[in-house]
């Protein structure tokens, strides 16, 4: 009797907890799965800008929070969001993780346009009376510049506030290999971070394919040395998995 080929693996550069429903939606396609998480979260190096940048946001100091993640979102919870300010999402899961906080957005950028950081500028673009306006922004210090460079561009007054630091993940030697030995059909890089992180882990000759989560991620992971095969048109798992 032939042997029988294995399905194709993919490897998935989050926690289970956090990509456990891609991982599924993957898995009832036959492919298989490895989590190999390649970052990690931790405070921020100076928690008291942060705890000034939220005392501030609750004083009225803020008339727009532009949120870029699910763990910036989560630097707000228990932030009391005054009236006249209104927060904005990068995309549904940092819409849904703002609403876990209690904290309603008044859009998300990526269901009425563009997703990414650039499709957040976008829908600013749009937004009358912002010239003059102070946006708070709780984020990575490793957040790509073009969202603050592009909301004083159009004349807002866009203040950036470190909201946790990302890190990258401790890689065993088993993780190393299997980058290496050629096993896995493609890498799923769920951020600029993971590309450049994984990257460091394994030589350019010997790195799987790559698919990036979002145009921006498309990018740095060229700018990392991996070839990207296919870039997924939203950070939404059905999208994701759609475009493996």
């Amino acid at each position: 009797m032939p042997a029988v080929s294995p399905s194709p693996l993919v490897v998935l550069t989050r926690a289970r907890g956090e990509a456990g429903a891609l991982a599924a939606l993957l898995r009832r396609r036959g492919l298989r799965v490895r989590f190999l998480p390649a970052i990690r979260e931790a405070a921020p190096a100076r928690p008291e800008r942060l705890r000034r940048a939220r005392a501030a946001l609750e004083a009225g100091a803020f008339a727009w929070v532009a949120v870029t993640s699910p763990r910036g979102a989560q630097a707000l919870a228990g932030v009391r969001i005054p009236r006249g300010c209104r927060v904005a999402a990068v995309g549904p899961a940092t819409a849904r993780a703002l609403k876990a906080c209690g904290i309603r957005a008044a859009w998300t950028a990526g269901k009425v346009g563009v997703a990414g950081g650039r499709g957040l500028l976008a829908a600013f673009r749009k937004v009358p009376g912002l010239r003059g306006r102070r946006v708070l922004l709780p984020r990575s210090a490793l957040a790509s510049g073009e969202l603050p460079r592009g909301l004083r561009s159009l004349g807002a007054r866009a203040v950036t506030v470190e909201a946790y630091r990302i890190l990258p993940a401790p890689l065993g030697t088993a993780d190393r290999a299997l980058l290496a030995s050629g096993r896995a059909a493609l890498v799923v890089l769920a951020s600029g971070s993971a590309a450049r992180f994984l990257a460091r882990a394994c030589p350019p000759s010997r790195r799987p394919p790559a698919l990036a989560i979002g145009p921006e991620t498309a990018r740095q992971a060229r700018r990392s040395g991996w070839r990207v095969a296919g870039v997924a048109a939203r950070p939404d798992d059905r999208e994701v998995a759609s475009a493996v």
